[in-house]
């Protein structure tokens, strides 16, 4: 059933049974919708919402902005990131994890950690072994001769004094020479002005001339009397000894020179080659006669 009520212009019937899905809304008693009431509109949902994300995340960063538009530690926080740009650089690597903003401890190194941090040492090289020249004494006897700084006097063995006959130039001395290992050797003498031929140079030096029989390859030693009388230069790390005598230097390289044995200086031969012959020449013909026997003996 319905009833009527006057309306501005015209007339209208309400039911006084609304439906169900009605009874939710406000109403009068008489079941009338006031005038202020309103009802929200269906809004659709956009089918691509990550389009818009871009404008959410601007509307977060500009709020973000103003935040840090009020943080002050000692300056404010905006106004350092316009004046000093490292600043910026230096927040990002705090937020990605790069750089810590914890207070670190400074330690003071030493000058050889940090040449070792720095790696400003130099190449470890490997023993260029001794410095060992060629030189010739007489006419034909070629020797090794050590280049030794550390030695004060030029060492020669007697034996090569015996070969070279110079056994009467030989002076007396009373020196005595204490070896690296404690032991005190007496030489047999002193020899003056030898010359000694480093090509293409000739040097006279004083020998001191020690007994040295025990052992195989006894060598000269040229010590400081020898190295200062020709200006030697030694170059460690190329392996090279310079002699000078006055405008002319004569480079040698000590490590190559080693590397090439000395030339032989006795050549020896054994003659029995005449008996060998003999002996073989025997038994090939002990040989045919057992044949000759063999064949002999044979039944036809």
């Amino acid at each position: 059933m319905g009833i009527k009520c006057p309306c501005k212009g015209g007339q209208s019937f309400i039911d006084s049974n609304p439906p169900k899905q009605a009874s939710n809304l406000p109403s009068n008693s008489y079941g009338i919708l006031p005038s202020s009431t309103k009802v929200d509109e269906y809004k659709a949902k956009m089918p691509v919402p990550q389009k818009f994300c871009q404008e959410e995340r601007d509307k977060q960063f500009a709020r973000f902005a103003e935040y840090l538009k009020t943080l002050e530690i000692k300056i404010p926080f905006a106004e350092a990131l316009e004046q000093i740009p490292s600043y910026a650089k230096f927040m990002k690597d705090i937020l990605s994890h790069k750089k810590d903003w914890r207070e670190t401890q400074i330690v003071l190194l030493t000058e050889e950690c940090s040449a070792i941090i720095q790696n400003s040492l130099p190449k470890k090289l490997k023993d260029p072994r001794s410095f060992m020249i060629p030189c010739t004494i007489g006419d034909a006897c070629t020797r090794t001769a050590l280049c030794d700084l550390g030695a004060s006097i030029n060492l020669i063995p007697a034996s090569l004094i015996k070969k070279l006959c110079l056994t009467e130039e030989v002076k007396p001395t009373r020196m005595c020479l204490q070896l690296a290992d404690g032991f005190i050797k007496i030489p047999s003498g002193l020899i003056e002005d030898m010359i000694v031929r480093v090509r293409p140079f000739d040097f006279p030096i004083d020998f001191v001339v020690l007994d040295m029989e025990g052992h195989k390859s006894a060598f000269l030693i040229l010590g400081r009397l020898f190295l200062v009388t020709g200006r030697t230069l030694i170059d460690v790390e190329q392996g090279e000894v310079t002699l000078r005598v006055n405008e002319k230097k004569f480079v040698l390289n000590a490590v190559k020179a080693m590397q090439h044995p000395d030339i032989p200086e006795e050549c020896m031969s054994i003659d029995f080659i005449d008996s060998l012959v003999e002996e073989v020449n025997m038994a090939e013909s002990s040989k045919d006669r057992l044949d000759d026997i063999l064949n002999d003996t044979q039944p036809d």
